[in-house]
């Protein structure tokens, strides 16, 4: 199973959680089998750290207005 395809078995759960991919793919294909998936956001490996931390306080926000 790659990352779009665990992102679609997670959003068939009652409350789907919040998925951010982590991928070494940069090309667009990859990108929007991602989309398609139902991921909510990507970090391109290597990861920073930094973009991490500011994508999980994003997603945090996200998850508390929803």
């Amino acid at each position: 199973m790659n990352g779009p395809e665990l992102c679609m078995a997670l959003k068939r759960y009652e409350v789907p959680p919040h998925v951010i991919l982590a991928t070494a793919f940069h090309d667009n294909e990859s990108l929007l089998d991602g989309i398609r998936g139902g991921v909510d956001d990507f970090l391109r490996k290597p990861i920073d750290m930094g973009e991490l931390e500011r994508r999980l306080t994003t997603a945090s926000r996200l998850i508390r207005a929803t």
